[in-house]
């Protein structure tokens, strides 16, 4: 009975930490909410080759995340990008990592030297995997151009830059990644993703490819967290968490008691 009871006090405590997660990051750009998951534990006497099965509590299992699409929050930055349908940006590798990252979060910056990058300073990819590079200034060979005076990135990742007053060059592409199963990736932190065999991908393309979505310039996806929802669940939650510790200190005395007499 105790080691029954304890199984419920550690579904209680992973669905807290699942929820109070997911309620933490409300308001970051791109996250995706996490879900606790339990297996039941059956057994039955070894005599007996037929049910009826006897309860043996829960087992936690590996929390699933829920890739359905955030909602659209305009802003005034024209890097920040909101992808709409399917697909994920690419990353170049973190520090010791051979393979690329990927992210919902579009909110993209220029790096000094003109490298375009998430916020956690990876270089965002193409669809040739190739890190791109807004060059600050640029100038044909008849000396035209100038600085950087405008950025433009149309809803199939093309990258327009202005420079001077009448120089318009396209400065590169950028690229989606899609999975089979999305909520098969590795969770590295934040919202950076790794590769894992049961996410079965990637395949690169670009937005508005055939599979791929396509993105909305000057616009972030915000998490896709319904906080009256969490809230509701924590409540519940948190009760679970208290009637099984009440039940375990019960069987706990009832076990004392016993070795007392």
């Amino acid at each position: 009975m105790f080691s029954i009871v304890r199984t419920g006090l550690a579904a209680a405590t992973q669905e807290i930490a699942v929820l109070s997660d997911n309620i933490a990051n409300a308001r970051t750009t791109g996250y995706k909410r996490q879900m606790a998951r339990f297996e039941d534990v059956y057994s039955h006497p070894a005599a007996e080759s037929q049910p009826p099965y006897r309860g043996r509590g829960a087992l936690v299992a590996e929390p699933r995340r829920s890739h359905t699409q955030g909602g659209i929050v305009t802003s005034a930055v024209e890097t920040d990008l909101a992808i709409i349908g399917n697909g994920m940006l690419v990353l170049a590798p973190p520090p010791g990592q051979e393979t690329p990252v990927y992210t919902r979060n579009g909110a993209l910056r220029l790096a000094p030297d003109g490298t375009l990058t998430g916020m956690d300073g990876l270089a965002v990819l193409s669809a040739a995997l190739q890190p791109i590079v807004i060059p600050p200034e640029l100038r044909d060979a008849a000396g035209e151009g100038g600085r950087l005076s405008a950025l433009e990135i149309g809803a199939d990742g093309t990258i327009m830059g202005r420079y001077g007053i009448n120089t318009v060059a396209r400065l590169g592409q950028i690229g989606l990644a899609r999975f089979e199963d999305e909520s098969q990736l590795r969770r590295l932190g934040g919202t950076l993703y790794g590769e894992t065999p049961g996410a079965a991908g990637p395949r690169i393309g670009a937005p508005g490819d055939e599979g791929f979505g396509y993105l909305v310039a000057g616009a972030t996806e915000a998490a896709n967290v319904d906080m009256t929802s969490e809230l509701t669940s924590l409540i519940r939650a948190q009760q679970a968490f208290g009637s099984s510790a009440r039940l375990l200190q019960t069987v706990a005395e009832m076990d004392k008691r016993l070795i007392d007499r």
